[in-house]
């Protein structure tokens, strides 16, 4: 097994990617481990020393990616980057030679001094210049001394998918701007982190075959010698090939001194990669070509702007954490966000306040209106030429569908009526055809297939047999979306979702109401018999599918999102009982003599499950966040914001609750 630290990193979150291609069993941590405590490294490893399910789950490598990056803040914070990148590495190599481990530590062209003329060999001498560089440097000597079974493999230049990124930084000011200015006086060579992580597995499949590469130190990246000038010229032609840029864009070159920074960068990276290619057998591609294949798979489909979105609902649970992890956690998005919600009971605005701080007025625009009203949506279509639109906004609650099932017939079927219509209209070319370069992207719910038995998936195959007034109504809008895709050929994309959870949940669900009841020693309502089953998918992962879909799902295509992570509710409460009275210094035993059983509500299906292979294999995309790790997140944030529980908590939202559960005591 590999253990994988710093697995949600640009470079690790790249390999934990590949690593699930190879099929190779590994485990990955972040900041959950404290890699400046050796105990908690032993107290991890230590819990993977024996058997689980039948198989050895013996941790025999650790690759470490972890790293403190920030060059310039490094100088004002030298003694957390000497913890990270010196002390860290020692302890993690000390704890390998303990469990018998080998190691992987990544390190840096920062070690040397960027004075050279040819490129650097491993055996060259370091000489660092601040102190990013020689804690890096000081990192890898601590490792190799407390442990001889360690790789030391420096890169240079490092760009990739999963965090910011030159690459990433050049297409939006590009995009934004139509020009960039560039040093021309620092070489080196660009390397993509899939390159290198298929190198680093390379050592490991080199050992697997009794063909164990001499440890020490090595380096990696792309073949080839360039200037920053050179490589943001290469992304705009490539990009403008690709039709990723779409307007003429100016790159010229300037000098280091015109952006001063506390700390010098290197003229010259580039890094001699003889050593490693001969030892591993290996072919190390031209940084032309894996800058291709990279901006390759930014490729919207169908040439998709994705410029000006359209987030229907966005002040609700799932939308305002979809933009979120748009707006702050997507650095390939350059666009703007046009928030239309009617702010409904379950429509908070401050779940955006940070957005609208950091966004508002720039690349964040929030539109009060309701989706019914046509002329309100063709006035926020004109106003923003919007080209994507995400429709989140929906009526969502079961039991209040039981009780007044007009709302939502009247949002989820009507709303999305309008919202097809005026895109029908406004997305038409000049010729009469609909544009190719837009998407309506439809959220749906795995509730509109109906109830399962004891085993069995819903596929995206799976008839619809909605049971309850809101489910139907949601049936009705996916046929309604697909409708005009295959009728009038809007571009058309649609997702079914298992249940959510996760931070800004309104208190009326059931994870959020059980955290609050807790917290406040207030009965816990229970269903039936508590067994029905539920498949639970933390909220950012099914925005993260969202978004894929978004970029290359097909037109006319549906996508199941799932958590593959089934939980009775009966079960779900004691394990968040446990979770919230560790927390809150409660009695477990005692909080357990509040769950209420209490009538089953009429329909209530008994298992939903979510087969969502096909995402998986035709988009990439996987669940990031596991439930225990999901379940503790979401406490924390309820804990942490306690003003804005109260400010839900009033009026509508607690007459709601009186009378849904007091009615069925």
């Amino acid at each position: 097994m590999i253990w994988l630290i710093g697995n949600r990193g640009m470079l690790g979150t790249e390999l934990s990617r590949m690593l699930d291609a190879r099929g190779l069993s590994w485990v990955g941590t972040d900041r959950e481990v404290d890699i400046t405590d050796p105990s908690a490294l032993d107290r991890f490893i230590e819990s993977h020393a024996h058997s689980r399910g039948g198989a050895a789950s013996k941790i025999d490598w650790i690759v470490n990616c972890a790293a403190y990056t920030a060059v310039d803040r490094a100088e004002d914070d030298a003694d957390t980057c000497r913890r990270l990148n010196a002390d860290g590495p020692e302890n993690i190599a000390s704890c390998a030679k303990k469990h018998r481990a080998r190691l992987i530590h990544v390190s840096t062209d920062y070690v040397f001094n960027g004075n050279g003329v040819k490129p650097y060999t491993e055996s060259d001498p370091t000489d660092p210049t601040g102190v990013y560089g020689l804690t890096k440097r000081d990192g890898e000597t601590r490792a190799l001394a407390a442990n001889d079974a360690t790789y030391i493999v420096r890169t240079a230049w490092l760009y990739g998918k999963h965090g910011p990124n030159f690459v990433y930084t050049m297409l939006r000011l590009m995009k934004q701007n139509g020009k960039a200015s560039v040093v021309n006086d620092q070489r080196g060579t660009p390397t993509w982190s899939r390159d290198l992580s298929e190198t680093l597995i390379a050592f490991i499949d080199a050992a697997e075959k009794g063909k164990a590469a001499p440890y020490g130190i090595y380096h990696y990246a792309g073949e080839g010698d360039i200037s920053w000038f050179d490589f943001a010229c290469a992304i705009r032609d490539q990009a403008a090939e690709l039709s990723l840029l779409r307007a003429p864009c100016a790159v010229t070159p300037c000098t280091s001194a015109e952006f001063p920074a506390k700390v010098r960068r290197p003229p010259y990276s580039v890094l001699d990669k003889t050593k490693i290619a001969k030892t591993l057998g290996i072919r190390i591609p031209d940084w032309r070509e894996s800058l291709r294949a990279f901006l390759e798979e930014e490729r919207p489909e169908s040439m998709r702007k994705l410029t000006n979105i359209l987030v229907t609902g966005g002040a609700g649970f799932i939308g305002c954490n979809f933009i979120h992890v748009l707006l702050q956690k997507t650095p390939s998005f350059a666009g703007r966000v046009v928030n239309l919600d009617a702010l409904t009971y379950a429509g908070n605005a401050s779940s955006l306040a940070d957005v609208e701080s950091q966004f508002g007025g720039k690349r964040y625009f929030f539109e009060h209106g309701d989706i019914t009203d046509r002329a309100r949506v063709e006035e926020v279509f004109k106003k923003y030429d919007i080209d994507t639109v995400i429709h989140f906004a929906a009526e969502s609650h079961v039991d209040r569908s039981i009780l007044g099932p007009e709302a939502f017939i009247k949002t989820n079927v009507m709303g999305t009526f309008t919202l097809l219509d005026v895109a029908r209209n406004f997305w038409k070319a000049a010729d009469g055809s609909l544009r190719t370069d837009v998407l309506f992207h439809h959220i749906s719910t795995d509730e509109v297939y109906g109830s399962l038995g004891d085993t069995g998936y819903f596929t995206e195959t799976t008839p619809y047999d909605p049971r309850s007034p809101y489910s139907a109504s949601k049936a009705s809008s996916d046929h309604l979306a697909f409708a005009y895709h295959h009728t009038y050929g809007l571009p058309v994309t649609l997702s079914n979702c298992s249940n959510n959870y996760g931070p800004y949940h309104f208190p009326e669900k059931l994870i959020p109401l059980m955290i609050l009841n807790i917290l406040a020693g207030k009965p816990l309502p229970v269903y039936g018999d508590g067994k029905n089953i539920r498949d639970w998918l933390f909220v950012e992962d099914h925005n993260t599918a969202v978004w894929a879909i978004v970029n290359k799902g097909k037109s006319g295509e549906k996508y199941n999102i799932g958590g593959e992570n089934e939980w009775t509710n009966i079960d779900l409460l004691q394990r968040l009982i446990d979770i919230v009275a560790e927390k809150a210094k409660l009695d477990p035993a005692k909080v357990r003599e509040t769950i209420t059983y209490v009538k089953d509500r009429p329909g209530h299906d008994r298992r939903y499950a979510i087969d969502c292979s096909k995402l998986k294999r035709e988009l990439g995309w996987k669940q990031s966040v596991s439930f225990e790790e999901g379940l503790e997140r979401t406490v924390d944030w309820y804990l942490a914001n306690t003003e804005w529980v109260k400010g839900v908590q009033s009026g509508d939202y607690k007459n709601w609750l009186d009378k849904n559960y007091s009615s069925r005591a």
